[in-house]
């Protein structure tokens, strides 16, 4: 914005607007009925001129010249007259008392058809008010064109046609008055004034109307917007007002309920972290002045319990460092060729010595051999995190099932849970950030990210995913990739 221009209100905007072009419609109207308004009549009762010539020129073969010549003259209010070569006439009506073709000598008539031959078959004489007085050499005074020059009283517009190919030559002559308009402006400019009156009245109020219609949805909008900002995410804003402005609001609504849900996950989050550090910092603590305090109780099962919670909060940390990598699109992508079986095996082999004094069972179903190209860390980090959500969400038979088979040139791998399962209306959020489910069991610890994570990763690899769950039946998590090039290699 620019430095001392203070910006209006919308409603003020429009309303502005809105007047101003009133003022500019008003003022168009006064200069086409009043300056140029002469200029137009003249100019149309020409064309009607013409336009008459040539229609008694087409009805010269077909129709009755006479009867065509009273009914134009009567609705066009001008006079006709059709003659030979010689000036005898062929039809003709006389509409007005001072008409200038019916008052004219022959010989005046045959001067004028030899003009209407020399300028080409057509013609156009301008004069001035003839009455009764039939001398030609008052046409002779004024110009034989057009051309922009304010037109006399009278035209007379004069058409060659033919009578047949090669037949008889006939001359139709037109003559139409042209009335002053003095008092019709005169009157015009009265009516004006009033109308224009009552259209800025109007046009007032109108603009009034509408910018307060317009207006008022948007200023409610901005109000909304501004608790918004104020990360009030409950804040609501009102769909009415025209379809742009409802689908604004609508559009905000969604952001804000966005917003709202990034929020409760956020303090989900931060709950589940705190519930989870502090567990862990707890036990290196109390182990930490036991060891301090106590005699002989520095021993290597105490220094093991100490290094294994300070694991688990570092498994917190990465994970969050990791999405927020992710997010940021901080790291090269860097793929190379993977053994996806040998990587499902040993992470599988991993998981089952972690978590085998547990109960937990794994079943492993891998074609050997299957090669894909990616990211080493980030394949492993999708595996892993799939098996720990597996786990957590198992169910009481702790059995999980991985699978490994190539189809359509592509390596399907799919982890399998007997578990609860996810309800139809919680399927579209499992892999946002810190959503956790209601059911949720914590045989191991997370944040709510893994499955945050295995989307960025995979999304990075262009590959396929998804999940297949109802209530009560357990849980499918599956993932395509592209095989790497040599495909399935044994």
């Amino acid at each position: 914005m620019e430095k001392g221009k203070k910006p209006f209100r919308l409603k003020y905007e429009i309303f502005t607007g809105f007047i101003i072009f009133t003022l500019i419609f008003i003022t168009f109207l006064w200069i086409v009925q009043t300056v140029y308004i002469e200029d137009i009549y003249k100019s149309i009762r020409v064309s009607a001129a013409k336009k008459t010539a040539h229609m008694m020129e087409e009805a010269i073969e077909t129709g009755d010249l006479q009867a065509l010549a009273e009914n134009l003259s009567a609705s066009q209010t001008l006079c006709i007259e059709v003659t030979d070569a010689e000036g005898c006439v062929c039809a003709g009506s006389d509409r007005l008392m001072n008409c200038v073709i019916h008052h004219i000598t022959k010989e005046q008539m045959l001067e004028l058809a030899r003009d209407t031959e020399e300028n080409g078959g057509e013609l156009l004489k301008l004069v001035s008010r003839v009455l009764y007085r039939p001398e030609l050499e008052h046409l002779r005074d004024y110009p034989m064109s057009y051309d922009n020059k304010p037109l006399p009283d009278t035209a007379i517009y004069c058409l060659a046609a033919n009578a047949s190919p090669g037949g008889e030559r006939l001359y139709i002559f037109i003559n139409v008055n042209i009335i002053p308009l003095t008092a019709t402006i005169s009157t015009l400019r009265t009516e004006l004034i009033w109308a224009s009156a009552i259209m800025i009245l109007s046009a007032a109020l109108t603009a009034m109307i509408i910018s307060r219609r317009i207006s008022g949805p948007i200023t409610g909008l901005n109000e909304s917007a501004k608790a918004l900002g104020r990360r009030e995410y409950t804040a609501r804003f009102e769909e009415k007002g025209c379809l742009e402005v409802r689908e604004l609001a609508k559009t905000l609504n969604e952001a804000a309920f966005e917003l709202n849900k990034v929020e409760t996950y956020r303090r989900e989050l931060m709950a589940n972290v705190s519930h989870d550090m502090r567990t862990p910092l707890t036990m290196i603590i109390g182990y930490s002045e036991i060891m301090r305090d106590i005699s002989g109780e520095n021993t290597p099962d105490n220094l093991q319990v100490i290094v294994e919670e300070a694991r688990r909060l570092e498994t917190l940390v990465n994970d969050i460092l990791e999405m927020t990598g992710l997010e940021n699109d901080s790291s090269p992508f860097t793929p190379v060729d993977i053994n996806l079986s040998e990587m499902l095996g040993d992470i599988a082999g991993r998981f089952e010595k972690m978590t085998s004094h547990l109960g937990y069972s794994f079943t492993l179903k891998c074609e050997d051999g299957v090669w894909v190209r990616g990211e080493q860390r980030g394949i492993e980090q999708v595996i892993y995190n799939l098996l720990s959500n597996a786990v957590n969400y198992s169910g009481d038979d702790k059995r999980i099932e991985i699978e490994l088979f190539t189809e359509r040139g592509r390596a399907m791998t799919r982890i399998i849970d007997r578990g609860h399962g996810i309800s139809e209306e919680a399927l579209p959020y499992i892999w946002e950030r810190y959503y956790r489910d209601e059911h949720h069991k914590r045989p191991i610890v997370g944040t709510g990210l893994g499955l945050s994570i295995v989307r960025k990763v995979l999304e990075r690899h262009c590959a396929r995913y998804g999940v297949e769950s109802s209530l009560g039946e357990g849980s499918c998590f599956w993932f395509s990739l592209a095989l790497a090039e040599g495909g399935r290699l044994v």
